[in-house]
């Protein structure tokens, strides 16, 4: 990118955020259409990238466990896109347990501040506590 000018810059920066965008909206929307067909008091993994990326099925079979794990982690995710997403992630699924990793992108973001983080972090498991007791 330094070769471009700025104002390319600008236009190449717009674009990849609108790709990434549309991919997240593209998952949240394949999670729609799966969870219609979970198995309520499953484990579930729950996040971001960290999550979506966790070798579930490699763990599975090198422990010899026979658990079904269902993962809606999404590569990117803050906590505010999952705040906004909780019943395609979470209530949908009514997990047993839940494995959360969430947080690491919200540092990413100009405005971060640690404060926000925990009040999103504290929100969500209080969503959770309050749907799925």
């Amino acid at each position: 990118m330094d070769s471009l000018q700025p104002n390319e810059r600008e236009i190449l920066k717009k674009f990849i955020l609108e790709q990434e965008i549309k991919l997240k909206q593209e998952k949240i929307e394949r999670f729609r259409k799966l969870n219609q067909f979970v198995v309520e008091n499953q484990i579930l993994f729950v996040g971001s990238s960290l999550m979506e990326q966790f070798p579930i099925n490699e763990f599975l079979l090198d422990f010899h466990l026979s658990y079904t794990i269902y993962n809606r982690g999404v590569g990117g995710f803050t906590t505010n896109e999952l705040l906004s997403y909780m019943h395609e992630c979470i209530f949908d699924l009514k997990p047993k347990y839940i494995f959360i990793n969430i947080g690491t992108n919200d540092m990413n973001d100009p405005q971060y501040n640690v404060e926000t983080l925990i009040l999103n972090y504290t929100e969500i498991l209080r969503q959770i506590q309050e749907n799925l007791p």
